[in-house]
């Protein structure tokens, strides 16, 4: 009973040191500077990356892109936004989706104020701990490709994982084989 309880409070330690930890990363992605990030966004809307609700998906169909822009919008605001990043990073601000984000993020990039309205808690918003830095550093595509490279690293892994669980079929014993078998035959 003692190792169960033991084990127990170890998970619990672990499970609110791992919670401390993400916010701790929400907090510091809501601390990467907007102006770049709006700047990267303005050229989407520009050349079409961004605000089309639907989209070419680049193999024949259309993708819907609704949640991309919310993913691209999550905790833009202008520099004037008097709330501080902990606000920012729990209470899940975001700019409208796709038409109306388009408009918000050109009177942004003109420099107009907008602070959008701190109440979108039905996700986690753990996606902007990667997509927040990438698209200061980088446009939409190079965030897609970043994801996307994520993405292949994931599925690898997860590959290598499931195959080592399975296990490989060991190579037959020497002397054990066919061509062992034909000899013998001899």
């Amino acid at each position: 009973m003692r190792a169960v309880l033991r084990f127990a409070a170890r998970a619990a330690v672990g499970l609110v040191l791992v919670q401390a930890v993400l916010l701790g990363l929400l907090v510091a992605a809501q601390a990467v500077p907007n102006e770049p990030i709006v700047r990267h966004l303005a050229q989407a809307v520009e050349s079409g990356d961004y605000g089309a609700p639907y989209a070419p998906d680049g193999v024949g169909g259309i993708a819907d892109r609704f949640t991309e822009c919310v993913v691209l919008g999550y905790g833009v605001s202008s520099a004037d936004d008097p709330r501080s990043v902990w606000y920012r990073a729990t209470g899940g601000p975001r700019l409208s989706s796709c038409e109306q984000g388009a408009g918000q993020i050109e009177a942004l990039a003109a420099g107009e104020s907008l602070v959008p309205p701190a109440g979108y808690y039905r996700y986690w918003s753990g996606y902007s701990v990667l997509t927040r830095p990438v698209l200061a550093l980088t446009d939409v595509p190079g965030l897609r490709m970043v994801v996307t490279g994520v993405f292949a690293l994931a599925a690898l892994a997860a590959f290598l994982a499931v195959s080592r669980r399975a296990g490989r079929a060991a190579p037959p014993a020497p002397g054990r084989g066919a061509r062992a078998r034909r000899n013998r035959r001899r």
